[in-house]
């Protein structure tokens, strides 16, 4: 699965088409109040301390201090409260 990934990337590079559009996950990141995090898979693990979504061919974790949802839908999400760290694995 990872080659797939690696390979949907190169070819939104070639084409020059944002790597979004092919389900690449693209984080947005408002200070240390909030991140937006567009093409996830679903949440891995939930706490007030930790949230660790699928995407793709990663996981996403974002720790921090009172973390909430405050919207999601099929393919987007956004985590508010104190983000002290985004991982990508």
């Amino acid at each position: 699965m990872q080659g797939k990934g690696k390979k949907a990337e190169l070819l939104a590079d070639r084409l020059e088409i944002p790597a979004d559009a092919l389900g690449t996950p693209k984080l947005s990141i408002c200070g240390r109040r909030r991140v937006l995090v567009e093409n996830h898979c679903g949440i891995l693990s939930y706490g007030d301390t930790m949230i660790e979504l699928c995407c793709r061919d990663m996981k996403i974790r974002i720790r921090g201090d009172e973390l909430r949802l405050g919207a999601m839908d099929k393919k987007d999400m956004l985590i508010s409260g104190r983000i002290l760290s985004v991982e990508l694995e």
